[in-house]
């Protein structure tokens, strides 16, 4: 019986698979259970020139026939691919920019799609995704103080204003009327420690400060708008580019020196690089797609993302606005940096 199988074995390195598979219903998977049941697998060479079309089958079969032989083969696929490193039996993604994960994310013909954000996300450069954040500074960000940035706040304008005297004009609000009257005086007033509440808590009588007396500080107020509000949207996509990511990467980018640049390194999780191997050779058994052409874990990927019912481009929902709360958050958090 051990010769049949040799001869078994010599038919399918000799490329002569048309005259065997009609022995097993043209079907390469207990052809190779047979010889691998008689210990004779590792004499197959699933790389042999003379397969031609019937290369992926035959190593299809093999990965799937639980066996040394299988993980030997896996792993010389899995080595074989431009952006897989093997360390201590684990296997991680090595690029050159995060940015390349983005070609695993859904794209559109039309509009923001999340491939367009994923690049945004992944980029080493800055993206303010909003140029003007708000028209109202007294609303979007005095309003939404917590009470020690409010009282920061009343102590900086005190200390901008309160040795000076605020002229009225044509456009002064009730409230400084008001505090003129109350202090005596006919055209100006004072601001003080008593009345400073008043003032804060007034938006007319900011406004019309902010558009003379405290231009600096609306200047800054806008700053930590923008920066807040665009902070809050980048961190609410970057959240969801790799919460998708998850799906095939356990561990946070990890630079590494690379002769003299950098490259990230990406722990794939347990599994991920075997089933995406397998699964080309599944996909392709009955074809000639070639593994070599696509040289990378991402590029094969990709290729199973574009034709296999079993992969989907990673996807999420496109968000017009972020979260007001983490603006507000925001906000309060980067007060102290501007003012």
């Amino acid at each position: 019986m051990s010769d049949k199988i040799l001869q078994y074995v010599d038919m399918i390195n000799n490329g002569e698979m048309d005259e065997l598979l009609p022995y097993f219903n043209n079907d390469m998977e207990p052809l190779i259970k047979l010889i691998s049941k008689k210990g004779l697998l590792h004499l197959i060479d699933p790389f042999s020139a003379d397969l031609g079309s019937h290369h992926n089958k035959l190593v299809y079969a093999i990965l799937n026939s639980d066996s040394e032989v299988s993980d030997k083969l896996f792993k010389k696929l899995a080595n074989s691919l431009g952006d897989i490193d093997e360390i201590n039996g684990e296997y991680y993604l090595n690029i050159r920019d995060l940015k390349d994960l983005a070609d695993l994310f859904r794209t559109y013909s039309r509009d923001v799609s999340p491939r367009d954000i994923a690049e945004k996300v992944l980029s080493d450069d800055y993206w303010d995704a909003f140029y003007d954040t708000t028209d109202n500074v007294y609303r979007d960000v005095v309003d939404e103080l917590n009470p020690k940035n409010l009282e920061y706040l009343k102590e900086y304008i005190l200390k901008q204003l309160g040795t000076k005297e605020i002229e009225l004009d044509g456009r002064s609000s009730d409230l400084m009327e008001e505090l003129t009257s109350e202090q005596g005086k006919e055209t100006s007033f004072n601001l003080t420690p008593q009345n400073i509440d008043r003032v804060v808590k007034d938006e007319y009588t900011m406004d019309w400060l902010f558009k003379d007396e405290l231009d600096d500080l609306k200047s800054n107020l806008y700053s930590i708008h923008s920066n807040a509000y665009n902070t809050a949207y980048n961190d609410e996509y970057y959240r969801k580019v790799w919460n998708e990511l998850g799906m095939y990467i356990e561990n946070n980018p990890d630079w590494f020196k690379w002769g003299e640049k950098y490259r990230v390194r990406l722990k794939l999780k347990k599994g991920i690089l075997f089933n995406v191997i397998n699964n080309f050779f599944g996909e392709y058994k009955d074809y000639n797609d070639s593994f070599d052409y696509y040289g990378s874990f991402i590029s094969l990927l990709e290729h199973l993302m574009d034709s296999s019912d079993d992969y989907e481009y990673l996807d999420f929902r496109i968000i017009d606005y972020p979260d007001y709360r983490e603006v507000d958050k925001n906000i309060n958090e980067i007060f102290g940096e501007y003012i």
